[in-house]
């Protein structure tokens, strides 16, 4: 089968430039030869296509020879001297893919050169030496002259007393450039050279220089015989490979000498190979230092593809490929046998490690596209996700063990830091199996100290590969943004587990009296709450509080969107006038099942208007189940990796919402955005207000507020101001802590600042100092961590989770 080249003919040969050989002038001509060809034939056929005599011709091929450590590609020019040298041109076409050979050519003079010289095979026109002796062709040895010889203005005349008097002055030149010692060597190497002169015999160079004979030497007719054009030469072979575009490009086929970066890039190379080409590959040899492919068509197939390892490189490259495939697919099928768990892992590790929460749906739609059509198992998808998780965050049994250390760093380089690690006997001497796990870092637990008393918990499944559930429990600042507080790994929501949370709570983070307890109706809470060992969590030392957005949503289930709506609306009317008016409404709008079991709750446990101010205005669990999904990536992630990420989550907030505040505080704001909006639109409303003063010193005051002319149930009614006990009849005053509409009318009245009514939970400085009171202290590298001076910490392998899609119930 022939072979394209590239001829470049009647042009000069650069041998020394920076990319290589090249050529200056001439043109190129496209031929084709066959393989086997003979230096003899190459000439024939070189000479017929240019015109020339294939005896006057010697042939330079620009060989591309590859350079390490860095695979890039150089040219160096080889003169083709035998048939061995043209065989080499076919040895590198068939080992480059698209590479299509370039040749140079020049022509010979025979009566040009050296009397009697000889050339060896090899051996450029340029260079021939005999012994130690130079020897120089005329234009050579003039090339050392002074420019003035070659002036256009002064046309060089071959006079003897001229070349004496040039070499004399510059003979140091020509001693530098031709290596010789003595003007009697130049004159030597000159002795006995003949030229053939257009209308002259053959004579010797000294018979030209006779006394007074002017010889003009030939000038071309115009600038482009000189020009340079080298640079125009176009290599029509693709660029060669760098070392970032080594391994498979995704489209062709392989080839030996392709190198890889490590066998696991080969590997996967070979698997989207055979996914592309629609043919199934398996490992007939695998070692640390050889890796041999071939065919699993049933059909018989040549194909095969083998690799080594070198170690001169630390590249793997492929040594031997009979290819492409000999056989056809059998079928098409919707999932692939190289459609392995790794190669997926390798392909989705950017999505997982953003993502873990990532559905195995999802992630199999993905796969689908990158693969072309290939839809793989469920289990398979799992099994790669779980693969991207164990390498970015750790195997997920060790993370157990390296858990008691983990923590032990945590309380060394956070001083305050509270955690405890319940463990069961696990029959092995000197292990445990891990059982639940308890912790608040030190500046969520001073923060708390200058927070509203209000305790928000809630629980979210772990989705990893151990079942589990994550407790946590957050409060709010004045900004009404989430505080987080603590956290806890449990097996289930229980009694016993809600009951040991919130115990934790009372031993390690606050003591405080009054705190207001919001959560949702669990079962396993509530039957907690109400056992005698939580009296610490019944008034009047706590006070419990269902969240409002939970129960509305869960009659909403029950009876329809209407319904929870209205319920929620009923729950969250401050004024118990108000809310007895909805209540009514509610039961004749609503079945009467639902009026019954309201009635049946205690008020101020699912009420504003008889919460007592408990609250704080918080209305709903929301706040804990925000922070849940700040944390929806780490219930997927190994338990080690889970409690870490609490961690730098809330670094990373807590100095986020203490610059905030700061901020805001440096703009001349004494209280929150989140109390200012509030008490701006109640300013508001204080407008229309009317005050009659009843007690100046008991500070009793009636407010009368105007008929709201867009709605009749608003307005034109009055309200009971008591100043010193910080109350209105309204509750809104008691519910928020802020100044109500009411409140601020009185203000204005008597010429008071209402701003001394406004809680202290609702001021910038409270804020700084939630988030800036404490700091949290960066943690060692995990070599630097101290050894577990404890039993060694075992999987609870009860709640591992089994592979596969789980069951819908």
């Amino acid at each position: 089968m022939p072979i394209p080249i590239v001829v470049y003919v009647g042009g000069q040969l650069l041998q020394h430039t920076d990319g290589g050989p090249s050529y200056m002038g001439g043109t190129s001509l496209h031929l084709s030869v066959e393989r086997g060809m003979t230096l003899d034939q190459l000439k024939f056929l070189i000479s017929n296509a240019a015109g020339m005599a294939s005896t006057q011709m010697t042939i330079t091929y620009r060989f591309p020879s590859i350079r390490y450590p860095n695979p890039t590609y150089e040219y160096v020019g080889i003169e083709l001297a035998d048939n061995s040298t043209v065989q080499l041109i076919f040895h590198v076409y068939g080992e480059i893919p698209g590479y299509i050979p370039i040749l140079f050519t020049e022509a010979i003079n025979d009566q040009h050169q050296h009397r009697g010289s000889h050339r060896e095979p090899g051996q450029t026109s340029r260079q021939q030496c005999n012994d130690n002796e130079t020897a120089f062709s005329p234009i050579q040895a003039f090339q050392f002259q002074s420019s003035n010889i070659f002036s256009e203005q002064n046309p060089l005349h071959y006079t003897e007393d001229i070349i004496e008097n040039e070499i004399e002055e510059h003979g140091e030149g020509i001693e530098e450039e031709s290596d010789t010692s003595s003007l009697e060597d130049v004159d030597a190497g000159l002795d006995g050279e003949r030229f053939e002169v257009d209308g002259l015999e053959s004579q010797t160079f000294e018979d030209l220089m006779v006394e007074g004979t002017t010889t003009q030497m030939h000038r071309p007719p115009c600038p482009l015989y000189t020009q340079d054009t080298w640079s125009n030469i176009v290599d029509p072979s693709p660029p060669m490979p760098t070392r970032t575009q080594l391994g498979w490009d995704g489209t062709s086929d392989f080839f030996v000498g392709q190198v890889f970066s490590s066998k696991d890039e080969l590997q996967l190379a070979m698997k989207k190979y055979c996914m592309l080409k629609n043919h199934v590959a398996k490992t007939d040899k695998s070692s640390p230092k050889i890796l041999v492919y071939k065919c699993n068509n049933p059909t018989p197939c040549l194909w095969r593809l083998r690799a080594c390892r070198k170690d001169n490189l630390d590249m793997w490259q492929i040594t031997k490929y009979t290819g492409p495939h000999t056989c056809m697919a059998v079928n098409v099928t919707q999932d692939h046998s190289n459609l392995d768990a790794k190669y997926m892992a390798h392909e989705l590790n950017e999505i997982v490690s953003k993502a873990p929460s990532t559905k195995i749906r999802a992630l199999q739609e993905i796969v689908k596209k990158f693969t072309g059509g290939y839809m793989p198992s469920y289990a398979k998808t799992w099994a790669a996700k779980q693969i991207v998780i164990q390498r970015i965050h750790g195997d997920w049994d060790q993370s157990f063990v390296s858990l008691p250390s983990f923590l032990q760093v945590l309380q060394q380089y956070n001083p305050g830091t509270q955690k405890c690690l319940v463990t069961k006997e696990s029959g092995i001497p000197g292990t445990a199996t891990f059982h639940s796990l308890f912790w608040a870092f030190a500046p969520a637990i001073e923060g708390f100290k200058h927070c509203r008393p209000v305790l928000c918990v809630d629980g979210t499944f772990l989705t990893g590969k151990y079942k589990g559930t994550l407790l946590i429990a957050v409060s709010q600042d004045p900004e009404n943004q989430i505080f987080p507080i603590a956290f806890a790994i449990v097996e289930k929501e229980d009694k016993k587990n809600w009951g040991w949370f919130l115990t934790c709570i009372k031993h390690f983070v606050t003591d405080r009296q009054g705190l207001c307890l919001i959560s949702d109706r669990h079962p396993g809470l509530l039957a907690y709450l109400r056992d005698d060992d939580a009296y610490d969590w019944r008034p009047p030392f706590a006070h419990h509080r269902f969240c409002l957005r939970q129960l509305g949503a869960n009659y909403h289930r029950r009876f329809g969107k209407i319904v929870g709506k209205e319920v929620k609306i009923t729950a969250m009317e401050s004024q118990k006038r108000k809310f007895k008016d909805k209540l009514s409404r509610l039961q004749r709008f609503a079945n009467g099942i639902v009026h019954a079991e309201l009635e049946g709750l205690d008020r101020k446990n699912w009420t504003f208007a008889y919460d007592g101010g408990r609250q704080y205005g918080t209305e709903t669990t929301n706040v804990s189940e925000n922070f849940n999904g700040v944390l929806k990536e780490a219930r997927h992630l190994p338990i080690m990796a889970t409690v870490m990420t609490t961690f730098y989550k809330c670094v990373e907030y807590f100095n986020n919402r203490v610059v905030k505040s700061m901020q805001w505080k440096a703009n001349g704001n004494e209280f929150s955005l989140y109390a200012k909006k509030k008490y701006d639109r109640w300013n508001e409303n204080a407008l229309g207000h009317t005050v009659i003063v009843f007690d100046r010193a008991a500070g009793l005051y009636e407010v009368h507020t105007p008929m709201n002319p867009t709605s009749p149930y608003k307005g034109n009614h009055k309200h009971i101001v008591q100043l010193p006990l910080r109350r209105c009849t309204c509750n809104k005053f008691q519910l928020w802590k802020i100044p109500c509409s009411h409140v601020i009318a009185v203000c204005s009245k008597m010429s008071i600042d209402p701003r001394q009514f406004f809680s202290k939970y609702w001021s910038v400085d409270t804020t700084i100092s939630m988030y800036g009171s404490l700091t949290f202290k960066p943690l060692p590298d995990v070599p630097y961590w101290p050894p577990n001076d404890g039993v060694r910490v075992l999987p609870p392998t009860e709640r591992l989770r089994g592979r596969g899609r789980p069951k819908v119930n």
